[in-house]
């Protein structure tokens, strides 16, 4: 790859997940080697278009699942590869749904069932392939095909598959046997059954799609077809490399191979395969026969092709050889931690107890012929004894490693969730956007970037709101208000050296959007490991919709708070109006009142009268009631109060304006405002004042 290459982007509909974690891991693995930069982008291709997310930084994309909107996004005249996703036009990586659907039905054909169900989002591509997978199957043998046994479904939740077979159930359909097009609907589809009281396999056979690591203890254990998920990965990114070297690809599907997994599910027993013979040679040809036996089972269900060394399948077999050769030979013996690495390169192959125990067992035949053959004593009977029992612990620790793995993975991020939940949305306003609640996740970098409204179209540009870097190796800190085009974001300078210089993290990009709004974008780096460790759960977009929530508060409670100044500012207007303060005269205020007079008001009165006063050295306040259309007990009492106040900062007040109606209302209810002076009008009383002068 040449200098000019600056990133691959992949788009996802999610970013963290073991499906997708794994996708990245297999992508990273390849462009890694030629330098290039990953980002993720969460959304299609019309999403990211509309918003010019990252354009310009990248020269070739992988997009997956959906491909929505991928004209637009080709119009910039990068290379695209789909993995997943049907696009006319452009290369596109499948595993083989079709072969890998069409084999699971026809075991359940095998085993006699001829009412086959399946359950699966038709909505998808891939299930619509494992469709017509399962149709041919039924077409093969001659059985034919029934649409009342098609329960689509909206998603793959189990949720949602345990609902489709109680339907299939209540409709009394004769149904022994379900195909389910993925292992989450499927292990839905077993509890269902089981709990309307059905046997798996003895009522009701089940196989479902995908192989994900809840299929090996789900009870019974579940027949699947193999997904490759790290070959699809793989694949697509040496398919966009290729491209972006100059080379002319077709474009095209390319399927990657797929395997049926037999277990009890489909009525299957667990049978553990015995190994073939060595045979007691004593030489060293026992051990080349032996690594090919390795070599078949670790390979297994793919077809072995003899031509592929072990080295190159499992290495970790020729070390286990070696290790036999040594206690045999009464060499040096292998390590714990040797034995325990070995035991886990084949883990990251495949979990399948029957495969590890089968090679367990070949180990230990082997051992035994081969101790027959060099008629060893009993030291070499020792060693080698020690050696299996080593051998079986550390084989035991490596296939266990993954479920501790994940049950601890799991705590975390509960642990996690509840902690960024706890703080995000109990956080002082503006707090979220300084995200240092980020130092709560083992992500080691991040960048908030929100809309600038003011923006629009090619210029769409996104404003620094807040940056975290967990350590002086995250790189500078984003200057706070700085403004960046979308199509640059976030900006090489801004970038973890682990993700600009070495690779050897992904950037990540997460649209930040509520139920009324798309704030922005969160730009994040983290180890891959991390995408890949919430199993199912999508970490991530918890993440970006709790700061979306956060962020909305956050808004509301800024819009209340301006809305409570607004309203704070017109209530000083309305009681400024609602009392005003007129010097009339030298040493004269006049202060007209309008509108009802409650006890708020009148409050309101008292205070524009003494700061009058004090404010002008008035000695004469006069006090103008003509637009008060009621004067009752608690307004006589407010002016009374009024009266006396201002007397104690050596001022009178006139009454003006007792219309006769009020005047009859004072009698009426007895009020006694002997201590006021009256005058029936302003221009009255201004005459007196003058005369008095």
């Amino acid at each position: 790859m040449t200098s000019r290459h600056k990133a691959i982007g992949i788009l996802a509909p999610q970013l963290s997940g073991d499906y997708f974690g794994t996708l990245f891991a297999a992508i990273h693995s390849v462009t890694r080697r030629h330098d290039p930069r990953l980002i993720a982008i969460q959304g299609s291709p019309r999403h990211i278009f509309g918003a010019q997310l990252a354009i310009a930084q990248v020269d070739g994309w992988i997009v997956i699942n959906n491909a929505d909107g991928i004209e637009l996004i080709a119009n910039s005249g990068v290379p695209i590869v789909t993995i997943g996703a049907q696009a006319p036009g452009y290369p596109a990586v499948f595993p083989d749904n079709y072969a890998g659907m069409r084999a699971a039905v026809a075991h359940l054909i095998d085993h006699r069932h001829q009412r086959i169900a399946f359950i699966g989002d038709l909505a998808n591509h891939d299930i619509e392939q494992r469709l017509a997978g399962y149709q041919a199957a039924l077409a093969e043998r001659g059985i034919e095909y029934d649409p009342e046994l098609i329960c689509a479904v909206t998603d793959s939740s189990e949720h949602s598959a345990a609902a489709a077979l109680r339907r299939v159930f209540a409709t009394r359909l004769s149904c022994t046997a379900v195909a389910v097009a993925t292992d989450e609907s499927a292990l839905g589809v077993l509890a269902a059954a089981q709990a309307a009281g059905y046997r798996v396999p003895e009522d009701v056979a089940v196989v479902g799609f995908d192989d994900i690591i809840l299929a090996h203890s789900a009870t019974p254990p579940l027949t699947t077809v193999r997904l490759p998920i790290y070959a699809l990965g793989r694949t697509a990114a040496e398919l966009l490399l290729a491209q972006i070297a100059g080379q002319a690809l077709p474009a095209g599907a390319s399927y990657v191979p797929t395997a049926l997994i037999q277990r009890r599910s489909c009525g299957c027993r667990l049978a553990i395969p015995a190994p073939a013979a060595i045979g007691p040679s004593g030489g060293h040809d026992w051990q080349a026969l032996l690594a090919e036996q390795l070599a078949r089972l670790a390979y297994a269900p793919l077809p072995y092709d003899p031509m592929i060394p072990l080295s190159a399948i499992w290495p970790g077999g020729e070390v286990l050889i070696n290790a036999l050769a040594s206690a045999l030979q009464g060499a040096e013996q292998a390590s714990p931690a040797v034995l325990y690495q070995a035991w886990q390169q084949l883990v990251e192959r495949t979990q399948d107890l029957e495969t590890m125990l089968a090679i367990t067992r070949l180990l230990e035949d082997a051992g035994a012929q081969q101790l027959t053959a060099v008629l060893g004593d009993d030291a070499t009977v020792a060693r080698l004894d020690a050696l299996l029992a080593g051998n079986r612990l550390e084989m035991l620790r490596a296939r266990l490693a993954p479920e501790t793995s994940s049950i601890l993975s799991y705590a975390a991020l509960v642990h996690e969730n509840h902690a960024i939940s706890r703080t995000l949305l109990t956080a002082e306003l503006g707090d979220v956007q300084q995200l240092a609640w980020l130092g709560q996740t083992s992500l080691k970098w991040g960048c908030l970037g929100l809309w600038d409204g003011a923006a629009n179209g090619d210029q769409a540009a996104l404003v620094v709101v807040g940056s975290y870097a967990r350590d002086s190796r995250g790189g500078p800190p984003a200057a706070l208000g700085n403004h960046y085009t979308a199509a640059l974001f976030p900006p090489d300078q801004l970038l973890p050296a682990s993700v600009r210089d070495t690779g050897a993290e992904i950037a990540l990009m997460l649209p930040i959007r509520s139920m009324t709004r798309d704030w922005g974008v969160l730009a994040l780096a983290g180890p891959i490991q991390y995408l890949r460790s919430s199993g199912n759960y999508d970490a991530l977009n918890a993440i970006a919709t709790l700061l979306a929530a956060a962020l909305e508060r956050d808004s509301l409670q800024q819009t209340l708070r301006n809305a409570y100044e607004r309203e704070r500012g017109l209530a000083n207007i309305v009681r400024e109006l609602g009392s005003p303060v007129i010097p009339l005269l030298p040493e004269v205020l006049l202060i007209p009142l309008v509108g009802v007079i409650d006890s708020l008001r009148a409050q309101q009165v008292i205070e524009a009268v003494l700061q009058g006063v004090s404010s002008h050295q008035a000695t004469t306040v006069l006090l103008d009631i003509s637009g008060v259309p009621l004067v009752d007990t608690q307004v006589a009492h407010a002016l009374l109060q009024t009266s006396r106040a201002a007397s104690l900062l050596g001022a009178r007040v006139i009454l003006i304006g007792v219309r006769p109606e009020i005047a009859q209302s004072i009698v009426g209810l007895g009020i006694n405002l002997h201590q006021f002076i009256t005058q029936p009008t302003l221009a009255a009383a201004v005459q007196s004042l003058l005369r008095a002068r």
